[in-house]
């Protein structure tokens, strides 16, 4: 019988450089994985689209090195020797960025904003809540849950969002929260969603020197950041 390793589902990978970066949502928590070590144990890696680079019969067939460092994966719950808890070794299909929506901070009359008021201070409240007690895994179900909600796909086009984000940076100056892009990528997102707009949350990571970073994004638009900025992430996952 072939031997063959799953990703544990909730765990989303993507190729960085020389490594692969994990992101362990299970475990909330990323970690990154030598390429090169990696390869070796390509053929024991459940995943359709490629046929093994070389006739596999047993666990034998493993050197005591490879069988260790897959063993290490097991232990660690970013693999898997049970299909039934797994899914191929595959980063997720996800458009990339192609690029970035233009729309420039206080564009929006405030008179005109102050309507969007009451959505966005519920939308910002609930993303700082919402972080302290932040974890990868809430994360993932908040987003699905709003995303859920069949009426947030109403009338979602870029001119649409463009306007709307447009009040969302007047009234972010009035929130009195630095920067950061998970808070403000959660904080949009939810008064997009409020507004009965639908886009998508991407989180990217570069690996030498690790960083993580989050966007949102719109089809192949970025909507919250510049095309350059994400252009240095991997994506590692979109909800």
């Amino acid at each position: 019988m072939t031997p063959t390793y799953c990703l544990r589902k909730n765990v989303f990978i993507c190729r960085s450089g020389r490594h692969w970066v994990v992101l362990d949502a299970n475990h909330d928590r990323y970690s990154c994985i030598d390429a090169e070590e990696l390869e070796q144990l390509r053929p024991w890696l459940l995943n359709p689209s490629e046929e093994p680079s070389r006739s596999i019969d047993s666990l034998s067939d493993l050197s005591s090195t490879i069988r260790q460092f897959a063993s290490e994966l097991v232990k660690g719950e970013i693999l898997t020797e049970n299909p039934r808890d797994g899914l191929p070794f595959a980063p997720m299909p996800m458009k990339a960025a192609v690029a970035s929506l233009q729309s420039n901070p206080g564009s929006a009359p405030l008179r005109a904003s102050l309507v969007y008021a009451p959505s966005f201070f519920r939308a910002a409240r609930k993303a700082d809540k919402y972080l302290a007690g932040y974890s990868i895994n809430a994360t993932l179900q908040l987003v699905r849950s709003l995303k859920a909600q069949s009426k947030w796909r109403i009338n979602c086009d870029v001119a649409r969002l463009s306007r709307v984000i447009a009040q969302f940076e007047t009234l972010r100056w009035f929130y009195p929260r630095e920067y950061l892009c998970l808070f403000d990528s959660l904080a949009l997102l939810g008064f997009l969603a409020l507004n009965n707009l639908s886009v998508d949350l991407v989180f990217g990571v570069t690996a030498e020197p690790f960083q993580a970073h989050c966007w949102l994004q719109h089809d192949s638009t970025v909507l919250n950041d510049t095309l350059a900025r994400v252009s240095g992430f991997s994506p590692i996952l979109s909800v």
